[in-house]
């Protein structure tokens, strides 16, 4: 009976009985500048996260269609994760904070946010959460 009772235990809680393997699984974020054909603003890239310590990154400018000049980071998250992106100054001082709530990663494949130092509609809006995640448009 005991045994009974531990079984369901472990069944019910998979962590903690070697049946579950409690690891997330990485998930692609690209991080794109919302303004196109951007000068250099000399401005770090902060990407938050809850399951991961966060990444820092020079943030991207130039062309905004070319690939190459958007940051990507591999980084576990999943549905409701919040992401938390900030753009810091040259003297680490935070000019940007804002963020976007994980929706359908699975849809994707991968997540991306356009971020932009400039206001995208003004109304304090820095990122427009594409896909992935939950649509932040007003």
């Amino acid at each position: 009976m005991a045994r009974s009772m531990g079984l369901r235990a472990c069944l019910l809680v998979l962590a903690g009985c070697g049946g579950g393997s409690g690891e997330l699984k990485d998930v692609e974020l690209q991080v794109v500048n919302a303004v196109s054909n951007d000068i250099n603003r000399n401005l770090t890239l902060r990407v938050e996260t809850p399951h991961d310590t966060p990444e820092e990154r020079a943030f991207p400018y130039g062309d905004s269609l070319d690939e190459n000049n958007w940051v990507k980071l591999h980084v576990p998250l999943v549905r409701n994760d919040v992401v938390v992106f900030k753009l810091l100054n040259s003297s680490g001082v935070q000019v940007v904070v804002t963020s976007c709530s994980v929706g359908d990663i699975e849809r994707f494949g991968y997540l991306k946010a356009l971020l932009s130092p400039l206001d995208l509609d003004g109304h304090g809006r820095h990122v427009d959460c594409a896909e992935g995640f939950v649509d932040n448009t007003p």
